[in-house]
């Protein structure tokens, strides 16, 4: 009897540290996130010309990211966060929050899966990446930043997946969307904007960063992704939700 009633403890100990440590990831989420923004909207440079605004602005220098388009990732979190609260609570999130009701863990997934848009924007351009300028960039330094976005887009995913068990339909889709933007991108002739893995760790601004129909491209091309990532997301909840009634 003593000895169940340790077990009983211990597991409640373990489910005490666990809501404890989920808090704190989310606090540091959603930390992370307006720090970025704040980021974002403090050294961007924004000069009041819709045009430039949009398509030519940037978070610092001319080698540096769209302004507008890392708001769109950016975007991503909140509007994720709204649409993962109707998720049905995985078997997980019920075992962890016994014996009272759960409570869905929207924020850390919403979070991850900004960050799997990122990564997965930055892993797949390295192969036109690749292509365009493998006679110039230095190799070790390409093939160590693949296996960093490869190992971190692997956590990332596995997480979501085992985890928070978004359906493994979400990344195949959005991988498959992304790549074929890149084919085409590619294909118009505008590899890259910017040379970031030249010998020396160098970083040099390419012509399109200042080029007009490059740069209009590249903007609606994220913002196409973006917005198709939220759908997609928004199909499988939706599925999530029609089984669990079933």
């Amino acid at each position: 009897m003593e000895t169940t009633k340790r077990i009983e403890r211990h597991f409640q100990k373990s489910i005490a540290n666990v809501r404890f440590l989920r808090v704190i990831l989310e606090a540091s989420a959603v930390c992370l996130w307006l720090v970025n923004l704040l980021g974002v909207l403090l050294s961007q440079n924004y000069n009041g010309n819709l045009s430039f605004d949009l398509f030519l602005a940037r978070v610092g220098d001319n080698t540096a990211n769209h302004a507008t388009t890392y708001l769109l990732f950016l975007s991503v979190f909140p509007l994720a966060y709204l649409i993962l609260r109707n998720r049905p609570c995985t078997q997980g999130e019920i075992l962890a929050a016994w014996p009272n009701p759960p409570k869905r863990q929207v924020i850390i997934p919403a979070f991850l899966i900004q960050m799997y848009a990122f990564a997965l924007h930055e892993g797949l351009w390295q192969i036109p990446y690749w292509f365009a300028w493998h006679s110039v960039i230095d190799p070790r330094l390409f093939l160590w930043g693949c296996a960093q976005d490869a190992m971190y887009s692997s956590v990332i995913v596995a997480s979501l997946v085992l985890i928070y068990k978004i359906p493994k339909g979400f990344f195949a889709l959005t991988s498959l969307l992304w790549a074929a933007y890149l084919v085409d991108w590619f294909g118009l002739g505008f590899p890259v904007t910017v040379l970031s893995k030249l010998p020396g760790g160098l970083i040099v601004a390419s012509q399109y960063n200042i080029q007009w129909i490059p740069n209009q491209i590249e903007f609606f091309g994220w913002l196409f992704f973006v917005v198709n990532v939220l759908i997609y997301l928004q199909y499988f909840v939706r599925i999530a939700i029609n089984n669990a009634k079933v």
